[in-house]
């Protein structure tokens, strides 16, 4: 979660959920709602309601919390080296789930998803997600996350996308086309992911592309009913040129908030990926995920917000390094290496992490600028 990063389209994640069935209005893929407001910055660990600690042979206390993170520390290596590596998932985890992932910073990543993270915020299913991306062979991470940014040139998109306007489906894939991180490029919307009410198809109504219950009433007004927590599933019926697209998105497995009254999993839209301030109170910060604003609580991880430089992150009261810190004159800071091993600053605590946990096959690789050291598979 940091400042660097440029300016992106209008392509809001939870939007993506809600609305992702709803429209593209001037090339921004809306929602009648606005984006998603968290109060931690990740989820569960491997199991939602695992108390072991992360698997780096660190304790939690020891990686700066009790609190345990989205996922373990060997699978984030997994995810975070994809991220490095893969052009479009950094943007696809940032749209799916709100995670202010710095593709190109290997501490940062690892931290987000293995670090600390307010127990609000724990979601099972999130943890489900990214574990299949850690899971994958390759950049092939179709299917594990509900939406998945393409390239421009990808033969799926409509060969007419020139605004942003043009849909179609692709099975029961919603193929979106509207400028994205990388411009014009496209999206994926997989209306068989746990998000959509089972049953859910892809259809093309109006010109526009649906994850579509067919065959059932429309509420008159968007609603919140119970889901995988309470009244988490948005409930929401849209005018299709005199028919009617009945869509149910059940935020919690996103890890969002369900808004009553609006076509969305709530939230302020925001332009800059990674731009980030500290909240009035000092205890919380907000983080531009992707296009969306996520709110993060650092109470209940016992920090405050600070900054280094002009990035803002949760600072525990013994934090020793962040995420960000420059190299230092020994070379051995945050993303060095040292052999087949590689520094991280994962809640806090500057720690020598083995590759090879990931994957027997994983070494400490030298990025290349402006992406960092990272842990891989040779070349």
């Amino acid at each position: 979660m940091g400042s660097r990063g440029g300016d992106t389209t209008c392509v809001t994640p939870a939007r993506l959920a809600a609305s992702v069935l709803v429209a593209i209005s001037a090339g921004c893929l809306l929602l009648a709602g606005s984006c998603t407001v968290f109060s931690g910055l990740s989820v569960p660990n491997d199991a939602a309601d695992d108390p072991s600690p992360p698997d780096s042979g660190m304790t939690r206390s020891e990686a700066g919390s009790d609190l345990p993170g989205l996922i373990g520390v060997s699978d984030a290596l997994k995810v975070c080296s994809k991220v490095l590596t893969c052009p479009h998932l950094g943007a696809s985890i940032a749209a799916s789930f709100g995670l202010p992932i710095d593709a190109t910073n290997f501490s940062e990543c690892v931290h987000v998803l293995a670090g600390p993270v307010d127990p609000r915020r724990r979601s099972a299913a999130v943890g489900t997600h990214l574990g299949c991306i850690a899971k994958i062979d390759g950049c092939n991470f179709g299917g594990c996350t509900p939406f998945e940014e393409i390239d421009a040139n990808d033969p799926r998109i409509d060969p007419n996308c020139t605004t942003g306007q043009a849909d179609r489906c692709d099975g029961n894939t919603r193929v979106t086309c509207f400028q994205s991180v990388l411009a014009p490029g496209g999206w994926l919307t997989h209306c068989s992911d746990s998000v959509y009410e089972p049953g859910s198809q892809c259809k093309v109504k109006d010109g526009r592309s649906w994850c579509d219950i067919a065959n059932t009433t429309c509420p008159s007004n968007p609603t919140c009913i119970d889901g995988s927590q309470r009244l988490s599933t948005n409930d929401y019926c849209r005018d299709a040129g005199g028919e009617s697209a009945h869509t149910k998105v059940d935020c919690a497995v996103i890890g969002y908030e369900c808004k009553v009254a609006v076509e969305s999993c709530g939230g302020p839209p925001c332009s800059i990926h990674l731009q980030s301030q500290c909240e009035t109170d000092d205890t919380s910060l907000s983080v531009c995920a992707f296009n969306q604003t996520v709110k993060v609580d650092c109470a209940p991880m016992g920090g405050k917000c600070a900054y280094h430089d002009t990035t803002a992150y949760c600072a525990g009261p013994h934090d020793e390094c962040t995420p960000y810190d420059p190299a230092p004159p020994d070379g051995q800071g945050v993303n060095s290496c040292n052999g087949k091993s590689i520094r991280l600053c994962i809640g806090g605590r500057l720690t020598l992490v083995d590759c090879r946990q990931a994957d027997p096959g994983y070494d400490c690789r030298t990025g290349t600028a402006p992406k960092s050291n990272f842990c891989g598979p040779p070349i």
